[in-house]
C-alpha cells in the first residue's frame, strides 16, 4: 500500500528571522491608527492653546516696550474687565451714564443681532428667489452686484441724515451689509450644485419644485451657513463703526468718548466684551451648521 506524503515548503533561512521580527517587533496597523488618531485629537486641542499663549506673551512684551499709556499690560486690565462693566467714572463724567459699559454692550448686541437676523432672512428670501426664477435673477442680479461693490460704511451718512442718530440707522447699515453677503452666497451655492442630480431626478419624473426642495435646498445648506457666519462676523464691526458716526449708545459712542482722553484701558475692555459676544454667536452658528450637516463627512464640515 502506497502512502501519500505531504511536503511542507520552508522559507529560506534568511527570511525566517525577518518574518518573525515583523510579526512581533513592529506595531500592528490598528495600534498605528490609534496613535495617529490620538495625536490628531491632541493637536486640535493643544495648537489653539499655544496660539493664545503666544498672543498673550507678545501683548505683555509690547506693553513693556510701549508703556502703559500706549498699550496697557494684561495684568492691569483684568480688574477692569468686571468693574468697568458696571461702573466707570470717566465714562459717567462724559455723559455715558452711571451703569458702566453694560448698557452700551447691550445696545450693540441688540442692534447687531436684530439687523443681522433681518438681513439673513431677507438675503435668503432674495437669494432663493433668484436661484429659483431666472426672471427674478434677471431683475436683481445687476443691482445686487452693484450693491456688493458699495462699502456698507459708505451708506452710513445717508441713514444718519434720513433717520437721525437713532437705532434704525445702525440696524439699517447692518441689514444692508448682511443682506448683500447672504444673497451673493446663496446664489453662488445654487450655481455650484452639480446639475447631474437634477437631470437624474428629471428622468425619474420629478417636478422642478420637487427638485428644488429635495435636491437644491439640502445641497446648499453648508455653503449658505458658511456665508451667514461670515455676514454676522462682519456685522459686529459695521455696527460699531455706525455707532461711532452717530448713535444714542453703543460701543462706538464709548470709543468716541474715550479717544480724546486716551483711555485705552476702557476701550480694550469694551472690545473684549464685544469679542466675547461675537465669539458666542459664532459658536452658536457653528453648532447649528454641524447639526444641520451631520449627514456630511466630518472632514467636510
Amino acid at each position: 500500500m502506497k502512502m501519500n506524503t505531504s511536503t511542507t515548503r520552508m522559507p529560506p533561512k534568511g527570511r525566517v528571522a525577518e518574518h518573525n521580527t515583523d510579526a512581533v517587533g513592529a506595531p500592528g496597523i490598528g495600534s498605528r491608527l490609534a496613535i495617529a488618531r490620538y495625536w490628531a485629537r491632541a493637536e486640535t486641542k493643544v495648537l489653539p492653546l499655544v496660539g493664545v499663549l503666544i498672543f498673550l506673551g507678545l501683548w505683555q512684551t509690547l506693553a513693556s516696550v510701549l508703556g502703559p499709556y500706549k498699550l496697557p499690560a494684561l495684568t492691569s486690565l483684568w480688574p477692569q474687565v468686571v468693574t468697568d462693566l458696571w461702573k466707570n467714572r470717566l465714562l459717567e463724567a462724559q455723559g455715558g451714564g452711571s451703569h458702566g459699559l453694560a448698557p452700551d454692550i447691550v445696545y450693540t448686541i441688540e442692534s447687531t443681532l436684530s439687523g443681522g437676523a433681518l438681513g439673513v432672512c431677507l438675503g435668503l428670501f432674495v437669494g432663493l428667489a433668484m436661484g429659483r426664477s431666472y426672471i427674478v435673477r434677471g431683475w436683481l442680479e445687476w443691482p445686487i452686484q452693484l450693491g456688493r461693490t458699495i462699502p456698507p460704511l459708505a451708506i452710513i451718512p445717508f441713514l444718519v441724515i434720513w433717520f437721525g442718530p437713532a437705532r434704525s440707522a445702525q440696524v439699517g447699515v447692518v441689514l444692508f451689509s448682511t443682506t448683500v453677503v447672504v444673497v451673493v452666497t446663496t446664489t453662488a451655492a445654487i450655481r455650484n450644485v452639480d446639475p447631474i442630480y437634477s437631470r437624474r431626478a428629471l428622468t425619474l419624473g420629478a417636478s422642478s419644485n420637487r427638485i428644488f426642495a429635495t435636491i437644491i435646498l439640502p445641497a446648499i445648506v453648508p455653503e449658505v451657513l458658511a456665508g451667514i457666519r461670515v455676514a454676522i462676523g462682519l456685522a459686529w464691526g459695521v455696527e460699531v463703526v455706525s455707532e461711532y458716526a452717530g448713535a444714542p449708545a453703543g460701543m462706538g459712542t464709548v470709543f468716541e468718548k474715550m479717544i480724546p482722553y486716551e483711555a485705552l484701558a476702557v476701550i480694550i475692555v469694551a472690545i473684549f466684551w464685544v469679542t466675547v459676544m461675537a465669539v458666542l454667536v459664532d459658536l452658536l452658528i457653528v453648532l447649528t451648521r454641524r447639526r444641520l450637516t451631520r449627514w456630511m463627512p466630518r472632514a467636510s464640515r
